[in-house]
């Protein structure tokens, strides 16, 4: 069974891993004006699998996944 724990974890592993994503392209279009198009299509592939993946389970389980989720700004 989930637990809390398990998901917060899961998260801040799934942070990590975007953080890292993002400085791995940022390193890339900065060394390679031409790999601009390629980041995109991964980047584009990867949030549109998980989109996707996020509304199927809200489906599937009959739960809007996304309610109560803002996004203040940051300072």
């Amino acid at each position: 069974m989930a637990s809390f724990d398990e998901l917060q974890q899961a998260l801040a592993d799934l942070r990590q891993a975007a953080l890292r994503a993002v400085d791995i392209s940022a390193e890339l279009r900065l060394k390679d004006p031409g790999a601009r198009q390629e980041v995109a299509r991964q980047w584009e592939e990867t949030l549109g699998a998980f989109w996707h993946y996020i509304k199927q389970k809200g489906k599937e389980t009959n739960q809007n996944l996304l309610a109560g989720i803002s996004f203040p700004p940051r300072r």
